[in-house]
């Protein structure tokens, strides 16, 4: 899931290639009565969170073209090539979506050795000329659930439970930190990493953690719900009231489904749109491969990011000053990583004016000020491992 910028330019498929469809009379077009779908995912279709997301459209619109769908659930990156060849060989799949960024490279010659396929890879930016890519700018609606987040926090202390130090995740913790501290200057950050995107006995474990170490606020950031489900129904003493240990959901809009009392609101993906108008480009000849953006937060409920319903419990004030942030962020999708921005070893990575690329976004591997890992210390800062990928 972490996104990595792979181009014509640094692989030099171009001139194997030839032409992008639409140049060439001789394309041959893929039909509804031909064609098949066909799904590669990073964990089991039913897992609650990335890669049920990625199923529950990829269903939606087999149905709607009323074409056949196939899948390979909870595929590791070096068997991915293996299950892309035979949804093609074995399942006649003629559209293939490929569903984590560790299946770029696999995606990328599976596009050269079967032309007459069409596929889509989530999570980076490769081309080729029957290869797309998409992806969406999650750090919007995570904004948001930090600033409602900062706003409810009693102790001033946040935590997440991220899958891996990849730079989508930094990007998403540090953008929840700067949401929190738009609406409280005092929050902190609490960091911890599963090593995985889905092990739910882990994330459950580091969530406890955070909430020991004093974070009254926890936000998922794995595949799983299980950091919602740990110490249901919990509270803290704040200023001699019981208030609730509150979490926020990732991947789904209905992940507050599982503690719906303690759940603020639910960063989360909506494919269904994206997939079905892909698809569609597809019927009529017209796939665009350097089409690759990331899709950013809308005023529509057809986002592909976006924010579920927040909590009853949060105040009108706060649901409106949230409502007003997030048109600034519809208004400018690079928000909220403009200068001047200082990282959590006072260092200066965005400077006054300045607003990050996409691609420079993509190289993020470094925290904002704010972001603490008390496992190493009270307040100590949280070091970004050196095993984050900024390629």
């Amino acid at each position: 899931m972490n996104t990595r910028i792979l181009t014509l330019a640094t692989l030099s498929l171009t001139a194997c290639l030839g032409p992008w469809p639409g140049t060439d009379d001789t394309t041959e077009v893929i039909t509804p009565d031909d064609a098949v779908l066909g799904f590669v995912y990073s964990s089991a279709q039913n897992d609650g969170g990335w890669a049920q997301t990625h199923h529950e459209a990829a269903t939606a619109t087999a149905e709607t073209f009323d074409i056949p769908l196939e899948f390979r659930p909870a595929v590791q990156s070096a068997d991915v090539t293996a299950a892309i060849e035979s949804l093609i060989n074995d399942d006649g799949a003629t559209i293939v979506y490929t569903t984590s960024s560790g299946y770029i490279g696999a995606t990328l010659q599976a596009a050269i050795d079967y032309p007459d396929v069409d596929f889509f890879s989530c999570c980076g930016k490769a081309e080729s000329a029957n290869l797309q890519s998409y992806f969406g700018r999650m750090y919007q609606p995570i904004y948001l659930a930090g600033y409602i987040a900062g706003a409810q926090s009693c102790t001033e202390q946040l935590g997440v439970v991220a899958a891996l130090p990849l730079p989508q995740f930094i990007r998403h913790i540090n953008a929840f930190t700067l949401g929190a501290q738009a609406a409280n200057p005092n929050i902190k950050v609490d960091v911890r990493y599963v090593g995985a995107f889905f092990n739910p006995q882990v994330e459950g474990d580091l969530a406890e953690e955070l909430m020991d170490n004093g974070a009254d606020v926890i936000l998922a950031q794995s595949n799983s719900t299980e950091p919602l489900l740990r110490r249901v129904g919990e509270t803290i003493d704040c200023d001699g009231e019981d208030t609730p240990i509150w979490r926020v959901g990732y991947h789904s809009p209905d992940a507050c489904d599982a503690n719906p009392t303690q759940c603020l609101t639910s960063a989360h993906w909506r494919w269904e749109s994206l997939y079905e108008s892909q698809v569609q480009s597809v019927f009529d000849g017209a796939l665009d491969p350097t089409d690759n953006e990331w899709h950013s937060l809308e005023d529509s409920n057809q986002s592909v990011v976006d924010l579920a319903p927040v909590n009853a419990s949060v105040s009108a004030q706060i649901r409106g000053d949230q409502a007003a942030l997030r048109q600034d962020l519809v208004a400018n999708p690079q928000l909220p990583f403009v200068g001047p921005l200082d990282d959590n070893t006072g260092a200066r990575q965005i400077n006054a004016g300045q607003v990050l690329s996409d691609e420079e976004l993509d190289r993020m591997c470094y925290f904002v000020e704010g972001v603490i890992d008390t496992s190493i210390g009270e307040d100590a800062a949280a070091v970004v491992p050196s095993s984050c990928n900024p390629i």
